[in-house]
């Protein structure tokens, strides 16, 4: 299986999984209390997730039976399960549906969901919410203008929606994480037009528990035409968001919390091919008011980052 688990200094273990498969991509891992991990990802054009130990040994793997689906991201759920979340080819050509499943940390299935969303739904984003029910984010392929449109989900405990927002802009606008914000609503991270013709901005955006928009932001900063904020980090002194550029430039952002830039506070460059629909980078923050994310590349040379709240390398 040609993915690797970690990289990094200092790293408990790297394990690479493989046999005779033809295609297989991990896109997404999360823990389990038993001390193991999920990795959600594809296996021959197939949505896969796979068990391991805390030893990163392969425990067990399931796969959804129909072909062109894949999951996209995963994560832990409050009773201790995990919930990936992906897309599935519908009925007819051209449909793509969400698709959720939540398993045990044995791998047994607890639901599996399939949801029509009248268009082509390509997700990014998992996350549990306060409630024991879990917000998305994505986009949607549309057959008229603006052809793509960022869209926000929220499901209850079982997986099932409660409500799906589209967020129409006059030009194509993507969705790449939603968490939940503290004292309620959500923090949405993605791409938008800006404000100068043919260039797209990073934006942030905040919604109410029921998806309406609060405010939204459109961060500029650095250079290139095309601006996307990955991920958005919620700490006690403020949000910080993971900002990419068309021209491989990388920028730890700071806003307040009502998202008013504060600055750039360190730029990083890496080399980035992204394939159309795969998942962009994640920022956790840890302890020590510290991030971490994996650098992005074309290859075989990702690496964990480690860097503190004025974007300083701890170790890569």
């Amino acid at each position: 299986m040609p993915f690797s688990m970690i990289f990094g200094q200092s790293s408990q273990f790297t394990r690479v999984f493989y046999d005779d498969w033809k295609h297989a991509q991990g896109y997404g891992i999360a823990a389990t209390t038993n001390g193991g991990y999920v990795i959600a990802g594809v296996r021959d054009n197939r949505a896969m997730l796979a068990g391991v130990n805390d030893n990163g040994d392969l425990l067990w793997m399931k796969q959804c039976p129909e072909e062109f689906s894949r999951f996209q991201c995963v994560t832990t759920a409050h009773d201790g399960a995990v919930v990936a979340a992906g897309y599935i080819s519908g009925p007819v050509s051209g449909d793509i549906w969400l698709y959720l499943m939540k398993v045990a940390a044995n791998g047994d299935t607890i639901f599996s969901r399939v949801i029509e969303t009248g268009a082509a739904t390509y997700v990014q984003s998992i996350q549990q919410t306060p409630d024991h029910g879990f917000i998305l984010a994505g986009w949607q392929e549309l057959d008229v203008s603006p052809y793509n449109t960022l869209f926000v989900a929220k499901t209850d405990s079982a997986g099932h929606v409660s409500w799906f927002r589209q967020y129409h802009s006059f030009y194509p606008s993507f969705g790449y994480s939603a968490r939940p914000a503290t004292g309620g609503g959500y923090l949405v991270a993605g791409r938008a037009p800006g404000s100068t013709p043919f260039q797209e901005s990073a934006l942030l955006m905040k919604l109410s528990d029921t998806g309406d928009v609060i405010w939204c932001k459109d961060v500029q900063t650095g250079t290139g035409s095309h601006m996307s904020c990955n991920d958005v980090a919620e700490t006690p002194d403020g949000l910080f968001l993971l900002v990419s550029s068309s021209n491989n430039d990388w920028y730890l952002v700071r806003t307040d919390t009502t998202g008013n830039f504060q600055g750039a506070v360190s730029s990083y460059q890496f080399a980035v091919n992204y394939e159309f629909g795969y998942p962009r980078p994640k920022l956790r923050a840890i302890s020590g008011n510290r991030f971490v994310f994996l650098t992005p590349s074309w290859g075989y040379d990702d690496q964990l980052l480690v860097v503190d709240q004025t974007g300083t390398q701890i170790y890569r």
